[in-house]
Order: C-alpha cells, then structure tokens, then sequence
C-alpha cells in the first residue's frame, strides 16, 4: 500500500520567506526493506520567467525574502517588473523613526540591485519618508521606462514632484495621494500615453496649471477624482480630449470642495459620469453627446439646504443638462438630496431638458409633495422611459401633507414605461397616490414591483389594506401586474433577503399567507386587475 507524495509550498507572510514543507511517499515495510522519503521541489524546476511572473504578485518584500530558499531562488526577484512597497507598518502605530529609515534604505537597495532595465509598475506607500529619496526613487523609476506609478504620500512639508514625472512618455497609468497636501504642478506638462489617472486627496492650488495639467494628457480615458479640493482656483476645467469615464467624488462641505467653483468639462467621447460633491456654482458639459449612464449624487451641507436653495435648484438643473443624452440616469445613493435640492423649483419643468435617450431612472426621494412633483416633472420630461425604480426616504416621508397630482395638469406620461420599481413601500397615502398616478397615465406599464418597508412588512393588516387600494385604481394598462416583496424580520435591512407571499382562492375571495422562510420556487403575490 502507497500513499501519494505531496509538494507543499508555503509562504510566511510575517516572516517572509518561503518554506519547503517535506511531505514523501511512504512505502510500507515489506520484506525487510526500510520505508524511503522522497522530497520534490517541483515549483524550483518551473522557468525562471513563470516565477518572475508569480513573484510580480507579492509585495516586493516578500518577494526579496524568497532569495533566502535556495541558490535558485537568490537572484530571481531581481527580474521581477512590478515592485510594490508596501508594508502594513504604516498602519500601525508601531512605525517610528528607526523603521522608516529602515524602510527607506530597504527601497534604495533594492532599486540598485534590481537588474531589469524597464520597470512595468511601481507602487509606492511612502508615508511621511524623506522628500529628497522620494525624488530619487521616482526619478529612478522614469529612467526605467515606468509605465504604472502609485504613489501615496504625507508630505510634512510642501512637496514637488520631479518635472521628469509629468513628461514621461511611457506612463499609461498615474495614481497619487497626497494626503489633502497640494499638487505643485510645472509650468511643461506633456502625458501622450496617460490613459488612467486617480487623484486622491489631491488639493490645486493653481487655475491656470490645473488646466494645462488635463489638456496635456491627449489620450486620458479614465479621471477619477476622490476627496480632492481647490485653492484660489474658481473655475475647474478638464478638457482631456479622449476622456471617457469621469468621475468626481469630493463629498463636499469643507472649505477646499469643488462646490466653491464652476466644473467645465470638455470632451466629445464622455461615455459616463459619476458625480458627488456639494452643488457647485456653475456647470458646464460640452459635446457630452456620447453620454450612455450618469450618476449624480448632489451633497451640500446643511447650510446650503437652508439658505441657497433657488441657486443650488438653477445649478443643479444645469448639470442635468449636460448628461440629458444618458440612457441611464441615476439620482440616488446615500446622503443624496438632488431631488431635495430641484424640489423648492416651481418652475422646474420650464427649466429641465428634455432626455430624449433615457430608458432607465433611478432615484432617491421622499413621499412629500414637494418630492412626487419632481418625479412626475422628471418623467414628463424623458417620453421613452422604460424603466423607473424609486427608494423611498423614510426621514422625508413621515407627517406629509397629502399629495394632489390633479394640481400638475400633466395629461399624457411615460407612454414607454414598462416597470416601475418602489423599493422601502410602506402603504402610505402619497405612495399610493403615486403608483394611482403611474397606473392611470403609464400605457404601455407591465410590471410594478414593490419592496416593503419593515414596518409594512411586519403588519399583514397594513398589506391587505394597501392591497385593496391598489385593486380598485384604475389602469390604462390591462395587462399590468403588482407584486409584493416583504423583508424577514429582525434582520438589516440592507441584508435582508425576500419573503414571498402566496395567493389563495378565487375572484376577489384573497387570503395572504405570509412565508416567514426562504423564498419558495412558485411565483410572488400577483395583484392582476379584475374582470371588466
């Protein structure tokens, strides 16, 4: 009897370096003979351009600490292309002086014992390390013809980058973090091959330079911009000839936000946009004609709530504009008040263009008037809408007065609507007054899929109530069906999978069983109109 000999290669992560566990084929004692141990180092035998493959996915430390294992291994980190230093001491609070210069003298020697003449990528985690070795490690790595940097720094003291790096030719992709410090940028910029470039807590200081900055990268086809800020700059202008996907998350509501100027993009090929920060004073979206999905998610601050309510209405109407070519538009996400910001507007539907591609809409609202006015403002507005999916805001939909649509004199709605999605439905009297609007005016309507709130989804009396109601709407469209999805109790409601109900009996003899368990395999209730 044999048992199979297996190969076992472990890495230490804390340690880092590799050990060769010895597990052999045993063979039992027959005959006399003794058993025999049989070791394989089978991953060794593997050519030196698959291990410097494997070895371009560990931190380069790791990966210096594999030359420990044998004399095959000692030198072939030195070929590996990508070299990530990173070290989860910085962290922690158990970096000090001694590591840092520990660490920094770990990067030099390893740049100068490194054989390959071109570097593919260099990940940078530099904390607060010395700016002049910063300057020579990035310097090092554009004579190595680098084509991915990510950098991440906390300057103490202002910090310039060499002007080698906003001049390299090769570099495809760029990714810097300053740590809300600003960026010093050269009067020379020329990017020809920057295709992706991610600005994290990045702060100019500079109109003029920050724009040259953009207009210089020809190819730029990916800008995403996080946490980033202005300084005496007023008007933000990316004009990336190329640029595809934009996207611009600031949060807004401190003193450096993009909130404080106007955004001027300028592009022909913007495919999609992703928008949060705090309303900005002006828009501006030139040639956005290529527009496919957009995200705005507008977050002011509660000052600005309270007191610019008009002009955050004007400005915001001004963006929707510059994506009115989107087919997916979204109007949603968390602490999103774009429909609280449009809803003080009592001439919104004179101002909102009209968004002759949209298909899908997706937003965040309240059940108050000022909000249902929005939506119905915001579907008169796009006449080939497919598909529209509302999030109930519970905060904004509690004590409202009630909802008079007869008041909007809006006759004809959404003749290409085909679902409707009401996600946190609590059987409210104005969520029942829009799914009645939505019924009376919406054609060519198959579907309406309502997601219950917890507290409807715990009250069965509530649902045959709000059932009741829904059955004796009248329907434009005949084959229209309503379906409930309730939430299992005491679960987070972000997590909470579906419970489905089931429908028993005949004609208008109905009885809900609810299914406190996982979903069955039939269908959900279906609410279908009754015979005329």
């Amino acid at each position: 009897m044999f048992t199979q000999a297996v190969v076992c290669w472990k890495f230490q992560q804390k340690m880092g370096v590799g050990d060769l566990v010895k597990v052999g084929a045993k063979n039992q004692k027959s005959s006399g003979k003794q058993e025999r141990v049989i070791n394989y180092d089978r991953i060794s035998e593997l050519p030196d351009p698959v291990l410097h493959h494997i070895l371009s996915f560990l931190p380069t430390k790791i990966a210096v600490s594999t030359s420990m294992l044998s004399r095959r291994w000692r030198y072939l980190w030195t070929y590996v292309d990508k070299l990530n230093f990173e070290d989860d001491l910085f962290y922690s609070i158990q970096m000090n002086e001694d590591l840092m210069f520990k660490f920094m003298d770990f990067v030099d020697n390893v740049l100068v014992v490194h054989n390959l003449l071109n570097i593919e990528k260099l990940r940078l985690l530099g904390g607060d390390c010395d700016a002049f070795r910063i300057d020579s490690w990035i310097r090092a790595a554009i004579k190595r013809e680098i084509k991915e940097l990510d950098i991440f720094i906390c300057p103490r003291v202002p910090f310039e980058f060499p002007s080698c790096l906003f001049n390299c030719e090769l570099l495809t992709v760029l990714k810097l973090n300053l740590a809300c410090s600003d960026l010093k940028l050269p009067t020379s910029i020329c990017l020809p091959s920057l295709k992706t470039m991610r600005l994290d807590s990045v702060i100019f200081a500079d109109e003029n330079l920050t724009h040259n900055f953009f207009f210089n990268c020809p190819t730029l086809e990916n800008l995403i911009m996080k946490k980033c800020g202005l300084r005496d700059v007023k008007v933000l202008h990316i004009s990336a000839p190329r640029l595809k996907f934009l996207t611009v998350d600031c949060g807004g509501g401190n003193q450096h936000s993009l909130s404080h100027c106007i955004i001027k993009v300028s592009t022909r090929d913007l495919v999609s946009l992703r928008y949060c920060d705090g309303v900005a004073i002006g828009y501006s979206l030139e040639n956005a004609h290529s527009m496919v999905d957009a995200c705005i998610r507008l977050c002011p601050t509660r000052h600005e709530l309270r007191v610019f309510w008009n002009t955050d209405g004007y400005s915001a109407i001004n963006l929707l504009k510059g994506v009115s070519h989107a087919k997916v538009l979204k109007l949603s996400g968390r602490n999103s008040n774009t429909i609280e910001i449009l809803s003080p507007l009592h001439d919104l539907l004179d101002h909102l263009p009209t968004f002759y591609n949209l298909r899908s809409l997706k937003l965040t609202a309240g059940c108050c008037p000022r909000h249902l006015s929005v939506i119905t403002c915001l579907l008169q507005s796009a006449p080939n809408l497919e598909y529209l999916k509302v999030k109930i805001d519970e905060d904004k939909s509690k004590g409202q007065k009630c909802w008079e649509p007869e008041k909007l004199g809006i006759n004809c709605l959404c003749d290409h609507l085909k679902v409707v999605e009401l996600k946190g439905f609590g059987g409210r009297e104005n969520e029942l007054e829009l799914l009645k609007f939505l019924l009376e005016n919406a054609k060519s309507l198959e579907k309406i899929m309502l997601v219950a709130s917890v507290e409807l989804s715990d009250d069965s009396w509530k649902q045959g109530e709000a059932k009741q109601k829904l059955l004796r709407f009248p329907r434009a469209s005949d084959h229209c069906v309503i379906e409930l999805k309730t939430l299992m109790r005491e679960l987070d409601y972000s997590k909470l999978p579906i419970c489905q109900y089931g429908l028993y009996g005949l004609h208008q003899n109905f009885l809900l069983m609810p299914l406190r368990r996982k979903p069955f395999l039939y269908d959900l209730d279906e609410w279908r109109p009754l015979p005329r």
